[in-house]
């Protein structure tokens, strides 16, 4: 009976340490880059081959060895949408850069006066932009980091606030061997919403939304025609831990063309398929889906297409 209570006290601890982060702004930055990590559960912090690595890790950009473009979109309960697109390229000899869009918001808001009665239908969108570099000064080792410009707008009757900031993300990554990877990352480095309208203007006051600092460290490993990869995360503010995380996933590759996936992060189970074709000797297609299953928001499917050259 103890020991019943003891692993269930455990397992409530841990749900409501990982939940104390989800207040905080920055949470669209959590939702995946595409399709086929998403499946994967997110956890590729040392992923390669990535469509956008700089999501995860700026320091896989500089493994990029041909250029990469992305269109993901997540079709989200809630009246929430999400889209993403980004490219990047290889910069010889040893370095790469990306660049990418990560576009979140809720339509249908409804709007009303101070009377209660109805307005209009309002949308509140948020953004974030991404320049990011990486670099492999040795054979094995790779080093990287992401300039992050932020907007968030929220709607008003006398029109929109808008809050803006920039942050930074720095990692690195090391490939042990040709089928073992390790990585850290360090993300959202002095990231916030600096907020502006009338009322703060007036009173001479600035207020900072800050996002928490997040620090993960993944593994990817490789088996044959077998992907596995996790990893693990922590999110602080102001010095303070506010909780912790898990990802893990895995991929099997079926005739090098055809993929199938499933990954674990946050109490969500993620499914994917994926499909590689050449349109000719230097275009590479691949069409990605994942479907989510999440405990409060029901399902979730996520659809990507990326094109190598």
């Amino acid at each position: 009976m103890s020991k019943k209570f003891i692993i269930l006290s455990l397992i409530l601890i841990t749900y409501i340490i990982a939940q104390d982060y989800s207040g905080y702004a920055g949470n669209y930055l959590y939702n995946g880059a595409d399709a086929r990590s998403i499946a994967m559960g997110n956890g590729l912090t040392a992923g390669t081959d990535l469509n956008f690595p700089a999501y995860f890790n700026p320091a896989g950009v500089a493994s990029a060895s041909n250029r990469k473009l992305l269109f993901t979109h997540q079709f989200l309960s809630l009246d929430r949408r999400q889209s993403i697109i980004s490219f990047t390229t290889s910069l010889p000899p040893v370095g790469g850069i990306s660049v990418g869009w990560i576009g979140a918001g809720v339509n249908g808001i409804d709007g009303r006066d101070l009377a209660g009665v109805h307005t209009d239908e309002l949308d509140a969108t948020e953004g974030a932009f991404l320049i990011s570099f990486g670099i492999a000064p040795i054979q094995y080792l790779q080093f990287g980091g992401t300039v992050k410009i932020l907007q968030n707008q929220l709607p008003n009757i006398d029109g929109n606030i808008i809050g803006k900031g920039v942050g930074f993300d720095f990692g690195v990554h090391y490939n042990f061997n040709a089928n073992l990877n390790f990585a850290f990352v360090i993300k959202n480095i002095n990231s916030a919403y600096q907020w502006s309208n009338k009322l703060t203007d007036d009173l001479g006051r600035v207020y900072k939304d800050k996002f928490p600092i997040q620090i993960r460290s993944g593994v990817q490993y490789k088996i044959s025609s077998l992907i596995i990869v996790g990893d693990v995360g922590s999110y602080l503010a102001d010095n303070e831990l506010l909780g912790s995380d898990y990802r893990i996933g895995v991929e099997y590759t079926y005739n090098n063309n055809y993929f199938f996936r499933a990954g674990y992060r946050n109490d969500r189970l993620a499914f994917g398929i994926g499909l590689k074709y050449h349109q000719s000797n230097k275009f590479t297609s691949l069409i990605d889906y994942a479907l989510v299953m999440e405990p409060v928001a029901s399902l979730t499917h996520v659809i990507s297409y990326a094109i190598n050259f």
